[in-house]
């Protein structure tokens, strides 16, 4: 005994339902992160620019433990 399966294209969400704002912003955050995320030298300079860390590399005050 043999069961037909019909086979259907896969769709994608983003042709079937409209991106949310959310999304967007997530989209967003991710290409930056890429950008950043190129060099240590783009990494770091996000750090500092975060006040994460200092010119020299070290963790701010705060978040020392």
């Amino acid at each position: 005994m043999q069961f037909a399966i019909e086979r259907k294209a896969p769709v994608s969400r983003l042709a079937t339902k409209p991106l949310s704002q959310a999304d967007k912003e997530l989209e967003a955050m991710k290409v930056y992160m890429k950008k950043v995320s190129r060099s240590k030298k783009a990494a770091q300079t996000f750090l500092e620019d975060a006040g994460i860390v200092d010119k020299q590399g070290r963790l701010a005050k705060q978040y020392r433990s």
